[in-house]
């Protein structure tokens, strides 16, 4: 999964390691590539979106002012359904990065 597959929208990309993490192969034969830190996008307002590997699932988190105890969205995926996910996540991060510019 590269980078340029999403549309961030507002965000920027601070950190991405999901490059070798491939979508047609079984999770377990890519345990060694996977971590808790693959990617951090950042989106204006100290919005926050986050993927990692946590306890054998892909975490997808988007929290705000890097208040990671209540995030914003949270979503526990496998490998099939982390694209997915991730362009949930995006939609909020953007949705909240654009309401914070407007108090």
């Amino acid at each position: 999964m590269t980078r340029n597959e999403i549309d961030w929208l507002s965000g920027q990309v601070e950190f991405w390691d999901l490059d070798r993490v491939d979508l047609t192969r079984a999770t377990a034969a890519q345990e060694d590539d996977l971590k808790e830190d693959l990617a951090q996008i950042a989106y204006p307002g100290g919005v926050t979106l986050d993927v990692g590997w946590y306890r054998g699932a892909f975490g997808v988190l988007v929290v705000a002012n890097g208040n990671w105890d209540r995030p914003l969205f949270r979503a526990y995926v496998g490998l099939s359904d982390l694209a997915d996910a991730i362009s949930r996540a995006v939609r909020v991060a953007d949705s909240t990065a654009r309401n914070s510019r407007h108090r």
